[in-house]
């Protein structure tokens, strides 16, 4: 495996893991307000709203937050596959000029 490899996996890998982060925080904070809003019964408006807008708030970051992991993770699979298929050149070119038979 190449340094190029290596570090653009690391890259992709670090990154993945904070998206996942955050995602799990904002669905989490979304499913506790939500519950929050249907089980207790405001008896202040102002309260109701706040609740609710915090709910939506959670609720939109959790879907860009998806939204964002799942572009990540194909644009890793499509850089984990074009680095292989440049990894296999590089190496037939390397046994061209070592005067290997290539395969």
């Amino acid at each position: 495996m190449s340094d190029r490899e290596l570090s653009t996996l690391g890259f992709i890998s670090a990154l993945s893991t904070a998206l996942v982060a955050f995602l799990g925080i904002s669905a989490g904070a979304a499913l506790t307000l939500w519950v929050t809003l249907k089980t207790i019964a405001f008896t202040d408006p102002t309260s109701h709203s706040n609740y609710f807008a915090a709910f939506l708030v959670s609720l939109g970051f959790t879907v860009i937050l998806f939204a964002v992991s799942v572009i990540v993770l194909a644009a890793a699979f499509l850089d984990v596959r074009k680095i292989r298929r440049e990894s296999e050149q590089e190496k037939r070119q390397r046994d061209l000029l070592a005067g290997r038979e290539v395969n």
